[in-house]
């Protein structure tokens, strides 16, 4: 398979490990934006967008200045809504819920082969996404796997502390009665792996597409595993 990229010396491209190499593994962890579905779909822009029009409204201020504070915020508390629970009164729980309950899912298509995939795999599958909860339950509704999903975890779960946060990971780890070292997560985010790698947890990049993911021919020591076609990556793990 040319789109996976298996942890050796040199991260050569090779096939996906069978579910044999993976025997340990009883909790399987996936992100959700730009993860369980591609970048391409748009989404990501609608959200930024919806963020956006919230803060524009909230703090009644411009859109570019509503975009310029996100950015700020991002680097220096890790999400918007850390930055505007710092130095704001906004409720977190409405802020979340409204931003990603106004979103018009329509560009997220059902995905059989997925929904098929994971119910062959053994173990306990879960959602753990920055954002709320029912955008996780949203998402994979629209992608018709949410029967196959044992968990949905989200900001709120959290107390809004975002991953890569060690502490999100260890209230995600708390919450399940988990074993880091016996779980594998799914991330689109380099950050968020390196920190959930040092827990033991094995790792899976999404890249955001095949050329991407062919501009590396060495990847980071916390990526255990990559691929751009996660769907493919989880049918040949269990084929």
């Amino acid at each position: 398979m040319k789109n996976t990229i298996a942890k050796t010396q040199t991260f050569s491209i090779i096939s996906a490990p069978n579910i044999r190499d993976l025997a340990d593994i009883k909790y399987w962890i996936f992100d959700i934006d730009d993860t369980l579905y591609p970048k391409s779909s748009g989404l990501d822009k609608l959200i930024q967008d919806s963020i956006t029009d919230y803060i524009c409204n909230f703090l009644q201020i411009d859109e570019k200045a509503a975009r310029e504070l996100c950015v700020d915020y991002y680097h220096k508390y890790g999400s918007t809504i850390c930055g505007l629970m710092k130095t704001t009164d906004i409720k977190p729980r409405k802020f979340v819920r409204e931003v990603h309950q106004r979103l018009d899912l329509s560009c997220i298509k059902p995905n059989p082969r997925m929904d098929a995939a994971l119910a062959k795999i053994p173990g306990r599958k879960y959602v753990f996404t920055n954002g709320s909860y029912c955008h996780g339950l949203r998402i994979c509704k629209k992608l018709g796997v949410e029967k196959n999903i044992d968990g949905f975890f989200g900001a709120q779960s959290t107390n809004f502390i975002p991953k890569p946060d060690p502490r999100a990971f260890e209230e995600f780890f708390t919450r399940y009665q988990i074993n880091p070292k016996e779980a594998i997560f799914f991330d689109d985010s380099f950050k968020n792996l390196a920190v959930i790698h040092q827990m033991g947890t094995k790792t899976v990049w999404i890249a955001e597409s095949q050329k991407e993911l062919d501009n590396y021919k060495i990847l980071p020591p916390y990526v255990d595993y990559a691929t751009a076609d996660i769907t493919s990556w989880l049918e040949e793990l269990v084929c």
